[in-house]
């Protein structure tokens, strides 16, 4: 990601969450949700699906893309993906457009989904997205040889 105080600001508030700091987590996120700037907002959500394709090294598929799909149900048929939390949905789906090289349409679903109607709704889906790019940046093994940002306690 590029420098501009938005991302130092994320990434910071990000590695801090990665090695269990969670009041900076608070902090930062409760300064984005009164600020209200949509640019703060969208680099929110943006940039926590560029760290997670990164971090999970999640490249374009040869020849194709990256769909999001509900799990199969319990008969083995095809899962709706109507019926899941549409706050993982959403944060699905900025994933995957990241991961397809599409910027443009995880923007616009990120200015979308802050014109929801529901007050409560926009703020959980930037958590959602940032709680779970903190979890890759500290959770997810690297390559051999390289550490997470914090090792599992026993």
């Amino acid at each position: 990601m590029d420098s501009t105080p938005h991302t130092d600001a994320l990434l910071a508030a990000l590695a801090a969450t990665a090695h269990g700091d969670n009041t900076a987590a608070h902090a930062y996120l409760d300064g984005v949700f009164a600020r209200r700037d949509p640019a703060e907002g969208t680099e929110v959500a943006v940039g926590c699906a560029r760290l997670i394709v990164r971090c999970l090294r999640v490249h374009e598929p040869s020849g194709g893309s990256w769909t999001v799909a509900a799990p199969p149900g319990d008969d083995g048929r095809p899962g709706d993906i109507e019926a899941l939390d549409p706050v993982d949905v959403f944060g699905a789906r900025v994933i995957v457009a990241v991961a397809n090289g599409d910027e443009d349409l995880a923007m616009a679903l990120h200015h979308a989904e802050a014109q929801h109607p529901d007050p409560d709704r926009y703020p959980a889906v930037l958590a959602a997205l940032f709680r779970s790019a903190a979890t890759v940046l500290g959770h997810q093994p690297g390559p051999p040889g390289v550490p997470a940002a914090r090792e599992p306690r026993p």
